[in-house]
This record gives C-alpha cells, structure tokens and sequence, in this order.
C-alpha cells in the first residue's frame, strides 16, 4: 500500500482491520489508515499493490477545515439492487463531476433489508448478514468506487439499522450499532470532529457546527 504525492512517498499507518466472520464473503478485510503529514492543495494517490501488482488507485487531498465556504453534497436512500444501480451510477457520477468538498450521508446509505437479498419478508437478515449487506453496498455503489475520495459524515436511518421501521426493540441493535461505526465511524479530531451517543457524531469545519 502506498501514498505519494508528486516523488514524495507517506507510509500510512494502518490503525486495524476488521475481518468478516461467518459470512459468504469470508477473506473480505476492512482495513482503516491513518495518513499525516498531509499539505493542502496538493494531490496524493493511495495505490493497492497486490502479488499480481496493482490492483486499485484513488486520489484524495487533505481538507481544508478553514475553508471560507461549506461545500457540500448530501445523499440518502442508497438501494444497490439491481434496477438501481445504473441511475445511482450516473447519479454518483455527476457528484464526482461537481467535486464537493464533503459528502453528508442523510440515512439509508446501506439497505440491510434488501427485498432482494430478502425477499422472504418473514426471514430478514441474521447478525452475520448485516456485515455482508454492508460489504455488498461498498462494492456495488459506484460512491465507493470513486477515482478521487470525498470526505463523508454519516447517520443512519431504518434501513442501515436493519429493518423497517425499526427500533429498540430489533433483536440485532448491537450487532448493527457495532457494524455501522466500523463502516462509518472515525476518531475524534480536537475542534474538528467528536463522537458523540449513539450513531451521533459533531463536525466544525468551515465556522459551520453540523450535529
């Protein structure tokens, strides 16, 4: 894995990664980076090299929290089934085009329920599903594919909870509240970002205080 900005090389620091159990997509590993030294303005590649060589690049920057504007664009109901993926394509498409400075995920980033992963309604998804529902949503939606990474913040509604409607009393809660924050949880930045109960979570980029 390799980060370089011009013929300057960073090594990031894999700060853990979270392996799926019990899943059909065993071999499957998030891993989470942690990159300093970054200078504003300048570009930077993250290239995965595998045996075989290179298997993905993305382009990022770091952003600016002291930008005198909030730049951004918010998104929410992200279905990946089938009849969905093409107009989410071109959807996600024109974002990257627009080149907002961050995303806001409203809720629903991830349907856990899908009616077709599920289509029995009276069988929804076990623990182990909702780690395979949210692995499946990253690799089909082109969001996540993207050639230059976007910076998001994220909730979440029903639907990334689980199931419909849902609320405390789905038997899943836990298993949900833990797959979540590994999907979308980061740590606290001083001044800039703080974990808060829940899913909850405070931003102050840009003199603008999102809760």
């Amino acid at each position: 894995m390799r980060v370089v900005s011009g013929n300057k090389e960073i090594q990031p620091y894999i700060v853990g990664n979270e392996a799926i159990i019990n899943s059909v997509l065993n071999g499957a590993v998030l891993s989470f980076l942690k990159i300093s030294g970054l200078q504003l303005n300048s570009v930077y590649s993250l290239t995965i090299v595998g045996f075989s060589g290179k298997v993905e690049e993305r382009y990022f920057r770091a952003a600016n929290t002291n930008a005198p504007e909030f730049e951004f664009a918010f998104s929410t109901c992200m279905v990946d089934e089938k009849d969905y993926i093409e107009p989410i394509f071109l959807i996600y498409s024109h974002l990257a085009h627009l080149s907002p400075r961050w995303i806001i995920l409203g809720g629903d980033a991830v349907y856990v329920d899908s009616c077709e992963a599920f289509p029995d309604k009276n069988k929804g998804p076990k623990g182990s599903d909702i780690w395979k529902r949210y692995v499946e949503t990253w690799s089909r939606l082109s969001l996540y594919r993207m050639k230059y990474l976007i910076p998001d913040i994220a909730t979440w509604d029903d639907h990334d909870f689980g199931t419909n409607d849902g609320n405390a009393n789905f038997d899943l809660k836990e298993v949900s509240f833990k797959v979540f924050k590994t999907f979308y949880g980061a740590q606290d930045i001083p001044g800039i970002y703080k974990n808060c109960p829940g899913v909850s979570s405070v931003l102050e980029v840009s003199g603008q205080r999102l809760v």
